[in-house]
């Protein structure tokens, strides 16, 4: 038997929701998959009030467009239900298990996210009226 989305998501205390881009197109190059039912299930949480995280991945290179973290800000500021955009600077730390697994690493020789950039984009974020961490 399925349970309804609903009802699975009355049982949740907190949603920890990744937004990798506001791009469609940069999206697509950093999951593989469509922006479209990630902004609709965050609509859809914030219609019911669910209390959510937003995470964002800043990859040096990838994420790091102004214009697309304007999109993401711009989108996210209003839902009273986002307690947090919590912004998470690129490292290599798990280049291991790319390795380990003997899968092709497409970002080896991306560098990790500067202080002065990471500083940029969570003031970005703040000044769309977000809670940015």
């Amino acid at each position: 038997m399925t349970v309804p989305t609903t009802s699975y998501l009355s049982r949740l205390d907190l949603v920890l929701l990744d937004i990798k881009s506001g791009d469609p197109e940069t999206y697509r190059t950093a999951t593989g998959r469509d922006l479209a039912p990630t902004l609709r299930f965050a609509e859809r949480l914030a219609a019911i009030g669910k209390p959510v995280w937003v995470r964002f991945t800043l990859v040096p290179g990838l994420t790091d467009d102004p214009a697309n973290v304007d999109k993401i800000a711009r989108f996210v500021a209003p839902m009273k239900n986002v307690e947090w955009v919590e912004v998470q600077p690129f490292h290599q730390l798990g280049a291991f298990k790319w390795k380990a697994m003997k899968l092709d690493y497409k970002h080896a020789n991306t560098a990790a996210a500067a202080p002065d950039l990471v500083n940029r984009v969570i003031e970005q974020f703040r000044a769309a009226g977000c809670r940015a961490r």
